[in-house]
C-alpha cells in the first residue's frame, strides 16, 4: 500500500515538475494548456487500453491503464 502511495507521489512530483519548468520557460498559460492536453490524451489511452483488454484478465494493458488514469476509489 504504501509503494503505491510512493508510486503516485513520484507521478505527481514529476507533473509538477515539468509543469513548473513550462511555467518558466512559456508562462503559466501555456504550461496549464500544455499539461491538461497531455492529462487528456493519457486518459484517452488509458480509456482505450481498457477498452480492448479482455474483462476478468489481468494483463499490460490494466496495468498501463492505471497509471494513466488513476483511481483511488474511496
Amino acid at each position: 500500500m504504501i509503494l503505491l502511495y510512493l508510486k503516485k507521489a513520484a507521478l505527481l512530483a514529476a507533473v509538477a515538475t515539468a509543469a513548473y519548468g513550462l511555467a518558466a520557460e512559456f508562462g503559466p498559460w501555456p504550461a496549464v494548456l500544455t499539461c491538461a492536453a497531455v492529462a487528456a490524451v493519457a486518459c484517452a489511452i488509458g480509456a482505450i487500453l481498457l477498452r480492448t483488454s479482455t474483462i476478468g484478465q489481468v494483463t499490460w494493458r490494466n496495468s498501463l491503464a492505471g497509471y494513466l488514469i488513476p483511481w483511488d476509489g474511496g
